[in-house]
């Protein structure tokens, strides 16, 4: 009984020594393969696209995530020996795939001693380990490439080793007809370790002599080459695939032995036990490692959409039969398979054959999912993001920056999405909006030639009205109005039912105000819709010309509607102001059933702005000044007089100020304080420094030349933002920033200096009335004070004539008394 356990250990031990000669020496007597790496096709085969160790060029068209497990076994009677087969692929794009498969072969036998009745003492182990890294690309519709890089670990019955140098498998797969009628043929190449996987054994293990008869090599370990070429044919619309191969061991074993590469050559001669007869033997690579030829071919066909019969004849003469079983479980978005595959089968291995050890039956047993999205969706959602999400993003982010009116880096944030996707679907809209934000940044020239520019690239575009509205606003700006107006027709007769109509008739509109039109200005204006921007500014313009043509009620309604708005935009805040105090100033000069005006309605008009607010503060608290002096309370315009005075010393409207605060002093009868109020009135109007509008023409030479000296660095500015936001281009923009605050500041000072004048200019409408009412008054205001001291006098002369008389009627008194 001991000895037969005995002789059925040995055996079984000398299976597993014999499995790692193989791996040691690379080849049998045949020169074949029975390594869990050269079986691997026993698991893989051409007819599966996920065989990366038959051909990695296969893995083109592995369409979603692959995970599989398989597990080959044989000797079913000897402990189940064999290896596992683990990967996993992963599609990149749409023509390239990634992998890892690992390889795996384990077992444990009792150590027994060499006389027959020993007994077991512990157990010795052989593993193998591959890693190996797969890659596939499609290069062309007909051409596959794909390599595996490898890395081996093992280990011999207590001694390790890892792979010094990794092997590298190269792939080809041709694929010359794919036709629906025809069928799909496909050429495979594949040179499997063409640099072959080194493994160091730099020494053996010494258990003692009693203990094993085995000790590794103590040189290098390396894997052997193999080619394989084979032809797969799919047809009967991919319901029948078959596969033939032809591989042969050693295919490259001239090229290595020729090359200089003295560990080389001794590694692949390990097996030479005198050590001193290598050189020589090296002249006999061929004799030593004779090229072996093997063959196999396979075959499935679908029986139904679930089930798949296969069968065929391994490469290590296995003739086997099969099956597949799938499962299709929908995901969201996505189909996902799991498959189950099991093929069994008949070892012939001649060399096995030889020590009475036939492996008999042989089985594999695999499990695998595809999940997850399939290359098609996933580049669709990458293409999607990148065409329309991540420029939308950046879209976004651009119209942020300008309805915060962040002009500037706005118009960088619309280059950068239009140098990055110049296909965005959207750009049309944003080189508009990029224009608007140099318009707003009073860049005229850059925003004219965004505009123009965009005209000629654009030239079925929806936004082309736009363009020609961003050119027509900036001629208006620059008080080009024939060239504004021709652009005005150019809108409404070619875009009619643009959503720019509006803003152009606006335009159009403050044009003809401007000539003096107002009948035609108004037609425009009553074009202007409520949806529109400049709608609000209409019906400012549009209550001024109602006013002119004696419509009160249809002004003052323009007003309300423009004052009772709840926008909060600033410039609107500003049209609101001037709204109120025009109607204010209607409502003041209204005549009511009294007479005096609806004071009270022009006072609450007035009230609505605030009293430092530059424009129209100064002028609200004059109007409300004068109400109140129309009214009959000087005390109260006095107190407002002197809210102008104090909030606004360089308003225009401050020799009037003066003059209405003489007049709430008279009012009070207090005319020696009014005096001064008069006087101050007649200087601040005769000596006052008001703008004219030669001195605009003067200032604006200067402006222009300031235009000039900044053209260049506009013209940097754009280029900069057209560019793409590399590092280079965003350090330019701090200088080009600085240069462009120059300019602003430039132009503030400028359009202040215009402001100004404007303002000064309705001041010598009325210089020469406001001089006339001071000096009258102040001429009422001296008489007054005179008047007053001549009755001052003639009542101090009433009161000394008395006390004479009293005087006198007294000693009357006195004399009649002593004459008695």
């Amino acid at each position: 009984m001991k000895t037969k356990r005995a002789a059925c250990s040995i055996r079984v031990v000398s299976a597993i020594v014999l499995l790692g000669a193989v791996f040691a020496f690379g080849q049998d007597g045949e020169g074949g393969y029975d390594a869990p790496y050269f079986q691997a096709d026993f698991t893989q085969d051409l007819n599966s696209w996920t065989s990366a160790l038959v051909n990695p060029a296969l893995l083109y068209r592995v369409n979603q995530m692959h995970a599989s497990m398989a597990f080959y076994r044989w000797g079913l009677d000897r402990g189940n020996m064999g290896y596992q087969d683990f990967s996993f692929f992963y599609p990149v794009r749409l023509n390239h795939t990634v992998g890892l498969t690992i390889l795996h072969a384990r077992n444990s036998v009792e150590k027994v001693g060499r006389e027959s009745d020993g007994e077991a003492s512990g157990t010795v182990s052989y593993q193998d380990l591959w890693l190996i890294g797969n890659y596939g690309v499609r290069v062309l519709p007909w051409l596959m490439l794909g390599s595996n890089v490898k890395l081996r670990t093992q280990t011999q019955f207590g001694a390790s080793a890892v792979s010094r140098v990794p092997g590298l498998d190269v792939g080809v797969y041709i694929n010359p007809l794919d036709h629906y009628q025809y069928g799909d043929i496909g050429i495979s190449l594949n040179a499997q370790d063409i640099l072959p996987t080194q493994t160091p054994w730099e020494k053996g293990v010494d258990d003692g002599p009693d203990d094993f008869y085995f000790k590794p090599t103590p040189s290098d370990l390396i894997t052997v080459s193999r080619a394989r070429m084979g032809l797969r044919y799919s047809g009967l619309n991919d319901n029948l695939v078959a596969s033939f191969e032809v591989l042969i061991d050693n295919a490259f074993r001239d090229i290595f032995a020729a090359l200089p590469w003295n560990k080389f050559r001794e590694a692949l001669l390990s097996g030479v036990v005198n050590q001193d007869s290598i050189k020589a033997l090296t002249k006999d690579i061929a004799g030593m490692f004779p090229t072996a030829l093997r063959w196999g071919f396979h075959v499935k066909y679908m029986f139904i959409p679930q089930i798949w019969f296969k069968g065929g004849w391994t490469n290590n003469n296995i003739p086997y039969l099969g099956f597949n079983y799938n499962l299709i479980y929908p995901l969201p978005e996505m189909i996902n398979y799991l498959n189950i595959d099991y093929n069994f089968g008949y070892s012939f291995l001649e060399n096995s054959a030889s020590m009475d050890d036939e492996r008999g039956l042989v089985m594999m047993l695999r499990a695998s999912a595809d999940f997850g999205r399939t290359r098609e969706q996933k580049e669709s959602k990458r293409l999607y993001d990148r065409l329309v999400v991540a420029p939308m993003d950046v879209y976004q982010q651009a119209m942020r920056l300008y309805t915060a009116g962040k002009y500037w880096e706005a118009s960088f944030a619309y280059g950068k999405l239009m140098s990055l996707y110049p296909t965005f679907y959207l750009n049309d809209k944003a080189v508009y909006y990029m224009g608007d934000c140099y318009k707003e940044l009073y860049m005229n020239n850059t925003a004219r030639e965004v505009f123009r520019d965009a005209l000629e690239e654009y030239t079925t575009s929806d936004m082309r009205a736009n363009y020609l509205y961003g050119v027509m606003s900036i001629d208006y700006r620059e008080d080009n109005y024939d060239e504004a107006m021709r652009n005005h027709s150019f809108i409404i007769n070619l875009y009619p039912e643009s959503e720019i109509v509006g803003e152009a008739e606006y335009l159009a509109g403050e044009i003809e105000f401007a000539r003096g039109h107002e009948e035609a200005a108004r037609e425009h204006f009553e074009k202007v819709k409520p949806t529109d921007k400049s709608y609000l500014y209409a019906l400012y313009t549009l209550s001024v010309i109602h006013y002119h043509s004696d419509r009160e009620q249809a002004a003052i309604q323009n007003l309300r509607r423009i004052v009772d708005d709840t926008t909060s935009r600033k410039s609107d805040d500003l049209l609101q102001n001037a709204a109120a105090v025009k109607l204010g100033h209607i409502y003041f000069e209204s005549q009511g059933a009294d007479g005096k005006g609806k004071l009270r309605e022009a006072v609450e008009a007035y009230s609505m702005v605030h009293e430092g607010a530059s424009p129209s503060g100064d002028e609200a608290l004059l109007g409300t000044a004068w109400a109140w002096v129309k009214a009959g309370q000087p005390q109260l315009a006095y107190q407002k007089v002197d809210k102008i005075i104090a909030l606004h010393p360089k308003s225009p409207f401050v020799p009037e100020a003066h003059l209405l605060r003489g007049y709430s002093l008279m009012l009070q009868k207090r005319y020696s304080d009014a005096v001064p109020a008069f006087e101050k009135c007649l200087e601040t109007a005769s000596n006052g420094k008001f703008l004219t509008a030669d001195d605009v023409t003067t200032r604006k030479v200067q402006y222009d030349g300031e235009m000039d000296t900044f053209a260049p660095t506009a013209d940097k500015i754009r280029k900069n933002a057209m560019r793409k936001p590399t590092p280079r281009s965003v350090e330019e923009r701090p200088e080009l920033q600085k240069g462009y605050e120059r300019f602003a500041r430039e132009h503030k000072e400028f359009f202040d200096y215009r402001m100004l004048e404007k303002s000064h200019r309705n001041f010598f409408m009325q210089k020469e009335q406001i001089i006339e009412d001071a000096t009258f008054a102040l001429a009422k205001a001296t008489n007054m004070i005179k008047s007053r001291r001549v009755q001052e006098e003639m009542q101090k002369s009433a009161g000394t004539e008395g006390k004479i008389d009293a005087e006198i009627e007294k000693l009357r008194r006195q004399l009649e008394e002593s004459g008695e």
